[in-house]
């Protein structure tokens, strides 16, 4: 038997949720307090905790994710995606989360977006034209509404969820959308992800959802 063959037959911990070999003790608390009551074990790409990870043999890859939104995406035929639009929306879908992915990476491999960072889109018709129910039907009908984006940053994942509640500004009769990210991780530390940085991802959200949705720089 070859060092490869040793190499390749090398059981590993895995995540028993998304499959990925990263798994590490969870340490509740962050170190500094002990809860017996705690999973022993935390997975460094999903953040799920655990108590019995599964096993594996090292070379072997989970491959695609079932659950991830290129797979959805090839699954499903463009007409039960969207309303209208069809195959070029999901063209501009797909172009949508690659530049999502592309600016994440251009950030820092060790950077992550914070849990739960709302980002705020305001609807570009005038005052009065359209309501908040308008907005969030439209939302509805958008495939980004109710597909997690999950964009892949080496072995890292991020999770996107679009809220389809919308209000009516009560002082100026503006419609706003709430957008935010949630179960979003860190990579290799915890540091956040710069304010100019998260723009760029919530842009290319935006790029995905129908117009006339834009980012609010202002909130």
């Amino acid at each position: 038997m070859t060092d490869s063959d040793s190499a390749e037959n090398e059981t590993v911990k895995a995540c028993p949720y998304c499959d990925s070999a990263s798994v590490v003790t969870n340490s509740a608390g962050g170190g500094r307090t002990y809860n017996p009551d705690a999973d022993q074990y935390r997975c460094a790409d999903c953040q799920r905790t655990f108590n019995e990870p599964n096993e594996r043999e090292s070379g072997d890859s989970p491959g695609i994710r079932p659950d991830s939104i290129a797979a959805k995406l090839d699954a499903a035929d463009p007409d039960d995606l969207v309303t209208d639009g069809g195959v070029e929306r999901i063209a501009g879908l797909r172009d949508a989360y690659d530049q999502l992915e592309h600016e994440v990476i251009a950030c820092s491999p060790s950077l992550s977006v914070p849990t739960a960072t709302p980002a705020r889109f305001a609807y570009a018709d005038p005052p009065g034209v359209t309501d908040a129910d308008a907005i969030a039907d439209r939302l509805a009908d958008s495939p980004i509404a109710f597909l997690d984006v999950l964009a892949t940053n080496g072995e890292s994942w991020y999770d996107f969820h679009v809220s389809s509640a919308a209000y009516d500004d009560e002082h100026d009769g503006d419609c706003k959308v709430t957008i935010t990210t949630a179960g979003v991780t860190v990579v290799r530390t915890h540091r956040d992800l710069p304010p100019e940085a998260f723009e760029h991802v919530v842009e290319a959200i935006a790029d995905a959802v129908d117009a006339p949705l834009r980012f609010d720089a202002d909130t």
